[in-house]
């Protein structure tokens, strides 16, 4: 038996079969929806508990759906789903090539990550300690914990994206003056 071909080896002139097509573009839809049920389940726990069934029935019938596609997918055109299959798959080789230098770093980045991950650990903490005094005060001792949880995760997911846009921001200025490049016109560390 021959080899599969690779999708640089893929026939132009052969198109790809509407049903492999659309069992395709399904399963990707149905990966947002089903990321997009996950986060609605969370958000309807923090909230009104009892309406995260709802998202809980969409997230089971999504996968199910997709399971389903995937099946359509192989069955209904074998050459074409093997050309993309391994496309999508990444070989063993590749992945250790692509991660073989990824603990090394130069000494100037990571003095600036070792100095942005500990401002981030003492920003979780700090938010820890002000949860736990928040839910002292607006709970009952019994429920302290879990009150001190919920306040800790609405904290972070409320203030995560505006932390993480700052460090970048932080970190890819200092990179810049580090590297000897000329800094933004918003920064002037001189």
């Amino acid at each position: 038996m021959a080899a599969p071909m690779t999708a640089s080896e893929y026939p132009a002139s052969r198109e790809e079969g509407f049903l492999h097509y659309m069992a395709r573009e399904g399963r990707h839809i149905l990966r947002w929806i089903i990321g997009a049920s996950l986060v609605a389940i969370v958000i309807c726990m923090v909230t009104i508990w009892f309406a995260a069934i709802i998202p809980a029935i969409i997230l089971m019938a999504a996968y199910v759906l997709m399971v389903i596609a995937r099946e359509v997918e192989r069955r209904s055109d074998a050459e074409a789903d093997a050309v993309f299959e391994s496309a999508e798959v990444a070989h063993a080789g590749d992945v250790v090539e692509d991660h073989a230098e990824d603990d090394q770093l130069a000494p100037a980045q990571a003095e600036l990550v070792y100095r942005e991950s500990r401002t981030g650990f003492i920003i979780v903490l700090a938010v820890m300690a002000a949860a736990a005094l928040i839910a002292f005060i607006l709970f009952d001792l019994k429920v302290l914990a879990i009150g001190a949880l919920v306040v800790f995760s609405y904290v972070m997911f409320i203030a995560a994206p505006l932390w993480l846009g700052w460090f970048n921001d932080d970190i890819e200025d200092e990179t810049r003056r580090l590297e000897g490049f000329p800094q933004s016109a918003r920064v002037k560390t001189e």
